[in-house]
């Protein structure tokens, strides 16, 4: 699904766009409708907005359909262990995770909106000082989601690390249209997409990479809201190594 969202998203941007450019096709498209760019924005535009928008619905949408099967399947005991094994790496990271843990507490033990975006707003603060250095080094999780644009040009991935029975995840954009901005795709050329391509879903991974800045957040990161930032980011990061463990 999450597959043809991307696809729509970009013919209708480019539709957007070449319309914009010449309003002439909109005719030509649309036999009753008038060539003009407010129509080509009225019916490509304006589509690619919505479809961007329902795109992070759908996305979220899965990511908790995931979760509610992995709950399920946790009551055996087995796989409850399993589940629970932290999958973490360096001191630093610990450090990391344990921040990030407090404020989802902080957030969801908040009894009002505004207490809770006071959380998002210092989760922000934080992640600002965090950034003055950005980068970081062989960190550990797994590598949960390996997928390719067409011919397999470009990679993305997403990689999870667990600790307290908190899941963190580190990945890339998973469509070059979200990707304009961050540059965060495995390019094929890169020594990075050839590490991964000799790896699997659900190799326990060590990776090194960069945060990437973002005007907004001051951190790149995919959840739509607010409390889906604070209680399960996502990070956009520009990936450096990644390696089996």
């Amino acid at each position: 699904m999450s597959a043809l969202f991307g696809l729509l998203i970009v013919a209708s941007f480019i539709l957007c766009v070449v319309c914009l450019i010449n309003p002439v096709i909109v005719t030509k498209i649309f036999k009753k409708a008038e060539g003009t760019r407010k129509n080509a924005l009225l019916f490509f535009g304006a589509p690619f907005i919505v479809l961007f928008i329902l795109s992070g619905f759908v996305l979220d949408g899965n990511k908790s359909a995931a979760s509610s099967s992995s709950s399920m399947q946790a009551d055996k005991p087995e796989e409850k262990a399993a589940e629970q094994t932290p999958v973490i790496g360096t001191p630093d990271q610990v450090a990391f995770h344990k921040n990030l843990s407090d404020f989802a507490s902080k957030y969801n033990d908040a009894d009002n909106e505004m207490k809770k975006s006071k959380v998002y707003r210092e989760m922000g603060s934080f992640m600002k000082g965090y950034l003055s250095g950005r980068t970081f080094s062989n960190w550990e999780g797994k590598l949960t989601k390996i997928g390719t644009t067409e011919g397999g040009k470009k990679a993305y991935i997403t990689i999870e690390s667990n600790f307290s029975d908190k899941d963190i995840a580190y990945k890339t954009w998973n469509n070059e249209l979200s990707d304009l901005m961050t540059n965060s795709m495995l390019n094929l050329s890169s020594a990075v997409y050839k590490q991964v391509e000799n790896l699997s879903e659900g190799d326990i991974v060590v990776f090194s990479g960069s945060f990437i800045y973002d005007d907004k957040r001051t951190f790149a990161e995919s959840s739509l809201t607010e409390i889906g930032t604070v209680t399960d980011p996502e990070f956009i990061i520009k990936f450096s190594s990644i390696k089996k463990k």
